[in-house]
C-alpha cells in the first residue's frame, strides 16, 4: 500500500477552507495516511520557461495584472528538493510547508533582474485583468488555466503573496534560492533567439 504521500498544494490555500486544494489537504489529513503538504508560492520558472517566458522573448516585457504587488517567488528546484527530503528523510509526516523565496519582489524588480543578465531592456507593464485574460486565451492557454491565473493575480494584488517563510531553509538547511541567483543560473532562457542560434 501507500506509505506516504507528498502533496503539492498552493501557497495561501490554508487561508480559504473553500479552496479546492484546501479540501484535498483536509481529505489527506482525515485519511490517516502519512503525508506532507507542500504549499509553494508563484514559480520563478514561469519567467524562464512558463507562461510569461513568451512575453519576454517575443515582446521584451512582462504583461500581467499584478499592479505593483510583491511576490516571494520560489524556484521549482527548491520545491523539488523539499519534496525529495519529505520522501527520504524522517520527521516530515503530518507537516505542511509554506515554500517561498527569501524576499518579496514586484514585477519591475523582476524585469530589471532579467534585463541585467540578458543584456536586453525588459519592461514590466501592468495590465487589466480583462486584458490579461484575453491575451492568455488568444495565446492558446486553456480556459481553466486562465481562470487559475486570474485568481492567482487577484491574490497577488492583495499583497498576501509577498509573505516569506523559512520552511525551505528549515527542511534543506540552506536558504531558498534568491531571484538574482535564479536569473544568473537561467540567463540563457532570455537570450534573443537569433543570438542563441549563432
Amino acid at each position: 500500500g501507500v506509505e506516504q504521500i507528498v502533496f503539492t498544494s498552493a501557497f495561501g490555500v490554508d487561508q480559504n477552507e473553500d479552496a479546492p486544494l484546501r479540501k484535498v489537504e483536509r481529505q489527506l489529513e482525515a485519511s490517516g495516511i502519512a503525508h506532507t503538504v507542500l504549499r509553494p508560492n508563484f514559480f520563478m520558472d514561469n519567467f524562464s520557461n512558463g507562461f510569461i517566458a513568451p512575453m519576454i522573448q517575443g515582446a521584451d516585457g512582462i504583461f500581467v495584472a499584478a499592479e505593483d504587488a510583491r511576490t516571494s517567488f520560489i524556484a521549482i528546484s527548491d520545491i523539488a528538493a523539499v519534496a525529495v527530503a519529505a520522501l527520504t528523510e524522517q520527521g516530515h509526516e503530518g507537516k505542511a510547508y509554506n515554500l517561498t523565496g527569501p524576499e518579496g519582489l514586484d514585477h519591475s524588480v523582476v524585469a530589471a533582474a532579467i534585463s541585467e543578465v540578458s543584456g536586453r531592456n525588459i519592461i514590466y507593464q501592468p495590465i487589466s485583468e480583462t486584458d490579461m485574460r484575453q491575451g492568455a486565451l488568444e495565446n492558446g492557454l486553456p480556459e481553466p488555466n486562465v481562470d487559475y491565473l486570474t485568481v492567482l493575480y487577484q491574490v497577488t494584488r492583495t499583497g498576501y503573496l509577498a509573505t516569506t517563510s523559512h520552511d525551505v531553509e528549515r527542511v534543506l538547511g540552506r536558504p531558498a534560492l534568491s531571484f538574482d541567483e535564479f536569473v544568473k543560473q537561467n540567463h540563457a532562457a532570455w537570450q534573443l533567439q537569433e543570438a542563441a542560434n549563432s
